[in-house]
């Protein structure tokens, strides 16, 4: 079977474990061999800063995180890609290489200027998550209040519209409920929910409802289902990839069968369930799914066809498109 992931953190692993996923490596989830074994075709790897003043250090340990992938796609002797435009993302198809799709994990390192995407562009970056759980100067996370959710900013309706014209996907992951409501009201373009999940079986900030996944469906973004214990159900030590598929069974029947694809959040995670201790056991997910009933096709869009479809328009940009 062939995977693609929306949303790992084995960036952040290297930059504060010195990590190196080139080899086989014990400290991450995610390593290039048990990418190339599994068929992980490509991945949005993601630099999640945990600094809630948009300040600049934020912005260095961004770079310097996006610079470790950069030199993990140079060390790798071409088995690493970096995935700037659908060119690049075809090309991994072959199963030689693997796909390494930079990502912003909250847009504070940006610190609210929309002229610096494009520097963060030019290094390859090519999805940009508006928040994490804290708000900043673009929009509200699902971290705050209902009374204290402002939703999405006037930049960030900028931010937005200089994604689309660079041919950078949108991610509404961690968005707060008035914020994914506002962005979906002017998002143009193919955009991502990376790594949630379904509030319908576990009430949590994270997760989506029922009218949020037919809402993100309608307006063309796709739903990434994440193996996070803590988003799928409320004793976090037993979840096991059963419990995965629930969440992407539930999300098909309210998305549909072309809204939903995978985003583990694998190397961002404190838990896994008990049976995906990395991404080598994402192949138990298909298993189960085709046990209870999803045709090959359907499994197959759920674990890649979704995902390579919205990249591709995604990276195009309106000027290409």
């Amino acid at each position: 079977m062939t995977w693609i992931d929306l949303h790992i953190d084995t960036l952040g692993r290297m930059d504060a474990d010195g990590a190196d996923p080139l080899a086989r490596c014990r400290q991450t989830h995610v390593d290039l061999p048990r990418l190339l074994r599994t068929g992980v075709r490509a991945a949005v790897w993601a630099a999640w800063v945990e600094d809630r003043r948009e300040a600049p250090p934020a912005t260095a340990v961004a770079l310097r995180m996006l610079g470790h992938g950069l030199d993990l796609v140079a060390r790798s002797r071409g088995r690493v890609r970096l995935v700037r435009a659908p060119s690049d993302l075809a090309a991994c198809r072959t199963g030689k290489s693997t796909g390494m799709i930079l990502g912003l994990e909250g847009a504070h390192p940006l610190q609210g200027s929309v002229e610096l995407l494009e520097g963060f562009h030019a290094l390859g970056v090519r999805v940009v998550t508006l928040t994490w759980n804290d708000p900043n100067r673009f929009a509200c996370g699902c971290g705050v209040s209902r009374r204290h959710d402002t939703g999405l900013a006037p930049r960030g309706r900028k931010l937005i519209a200089r994604l689309h014209e660079l041919g950078m996907l949108l991610d509404l992951a961690h968005a707060s409920p008035r914020t994914l409501d506002h962005a979906l009201r002017v998002v143009r373009r193919p955009f991502l929910v990376s790594h949630t999940a379904c509030a319908a079986l576990h009430a949590h900030v994270r997760n989506l409802t029922d009218a949020q996944l037919r809402d993100v469906a309608a307006a063309g973004g796709l739903v990434g289902i994440s193996v996070c214990p803590h988003f799928l159900g409320a004793e976090v030590a037993s979840v096991r990839a059963t419990q995965v598929a629930d969440h992407v069974i539930h999300a098909l029947g309210q998305a549909g069968v072309d809204s939903v694809a995978i985003g583990t959040d694998l190397d961002g995670i404190a838990a896994v369930p008990q049976d995906i201790r990395g991404v080598q056991h994402l192949p138990r997910l298909a298993a189960i799914l085709a046990r209870r009933g999803l045709s090959a096709r359907e499994i197959e869009r759920v674990c890649w066809r979704n995902a390579v479809r919205t990249l591709r328009e995604g990276l195009k940009g309106e000027a290409a498109a």
